[in-house]
């Protein structure tokens, strides 16, 4: 379902089209199940993270969240862990919390490429392809998450062409009866 592996010195965790596609109820997927959207957590030891990778991923998020503690910590140290809390709420699911994370991220604008590449995987598991392809092209803009977006894009623009030619042959199938 999900793996963790090294990339631009970045823990990257990679979810399977067909995982996401499974746990998340998006449309069915057709010749793309090998395509991977990838989350990036933030290359800091910040606790919690680790068991994110593990599979632990509820206790990650706890242990994110007391992390993030008040209010009054700097926006830099606000910024790594709502990262985080964005890759781990969107693996649990918990889609209004995650967008909450992925948009407090990239509005604080450190470390916005890897914030802008996970809103852009969260958008994926809702199936707003036009939202997440706008949010890799800034991931890739602002850098930081440059080959993962630009990944990311690639898989995202395949299905939304997929998406709009399943569309069309059905609206011709329809109208031809």
């Amino acid at each position: 379902m999900t793996h963790l592996h090294k990339n631009m010195d970045y823990p990257v965790l990679t979810l399977r089209y067909l995982a996401i596609a499974t746990l998340f109820g998006i449309c069915s997927v057709t010749a793309h199940a090998e395509k991977a959207f990838e989350l990036i957590t933030h290359p800091a030891e910040i606790y919690g993270v680790d068991n994110i990778a593990n599979g632990e991923v509820t206790k990650g998020v706890e242990r994110l969240e007391t992390r993030l503690g008040s209010d009054r910590q700097p926006q830099s140290k606000r910024a790594p862990v709502l990262i985080d809390l964005c890759v781990g709420y969107t693996m649990l699911k918990d889609f209004e919390q995650a967008s909450q994370a992925c948009d407090q991220a990239v509005e604080i604008g450190w470390y916005s490429g890897l914030a802008y590449n996970n809103r852009g995987v969260l958008k994926i598991t809702q199936g707003d392809y036009e939202g997440a392809i706008r949010d890799f092209s800034s991931a890739i803009e602002k850098s930081g998450a440059d080959r993962v977006a630009e990944r990311n894009m690639e898989h995202a623009v395949e299905r939304l062409a997929a998406i709009n030619a399943e569309r069309i042959d059905a609206y011709v199938a329809d109208a031809g009866q």
